[in-house]
């Protein structure tokens, strides 16, 4: 019978030592087997958190059209609606997926997420760049490239006058700006 018993948590399977049971008695009867059961579900719980990792660096063809899907659409989309359009290419897709990709694609930078007060939506366009949000429709419009560099510029002398009143306190590395109001078809 072979027993397994990890000895090195942070890495387990650096730290997996198989051992005989004729051959290392020794180390069997210093071991419970209650401690070997909570070291093979603490290893099981390593890897499945590895395999977790890994499955969100792989590029899949599903991640791939959802992100496509999002860059199309200039409407910032909910999750659903997101799902929706995405169904139309991969009818066999669960809207647990596309939740799951779309966190996994935000905390890569590859898309961005805006947390809104009813539900968060999403934005193809990483560059940045500020919206304007109707306050009584909730539809997200992008502002006009050109009046983002006259605002940038202003923010970001705002920005080192700041640190100088504060003495270097707060470093910050970015910031979003977001317009309230009225939209053409709401006013």
């Amino acid at each position: 019978m072979i027993m397994i018993i990890i000895t090195n948590m942070d890495n387990p399977k650096d730290g997996i030592k198989m051992y005989n049971k004729k051959k290392a008695g020794n180390i069997i009867d210093k071991t419970s087997k209650r401690d070997i059961v909570r070291n093979k579900k603490t290893y099981k719980r390593g890897i499945n958190e590895m395999k977790k990792e890994k499955i969100g660096e792989r590029n899949t063809a599903q991640r791939e059209t959802i992100l496509q899907e999002i860059r199309k659409m200039r409407t910032h989309p909910t999750a659903m609606e997101v799902y929706l359009e995405v169904r139309k290419k991969i009818p066999n897709i669960s809207l647990g997926t596309v939740y799951r990709n779309l966190e996994i694609m935000s905390k890569k930078g590859l898309i961005r997420k805006l947390t809104g007060e009813y539900s968060n939506r999403y934005d193809g366009m990483v560059e940045n760049h500020f919206h304007f949000i109707c306050k009584k429709c909730n539809k997200i419009y992008d502002i006009p490239d050109k009046n983002n560099e006259d605002i940038n510029k202003i923010i970001k002398e705002q920005i080192i006058k700041m640190k100088e009143k504060t003495k270097d306190k707060y470093e910050i590395d970015e910031y979003e700006l977001i317009f309230y109001g009225f939209c053409d078809r709401c006013k």
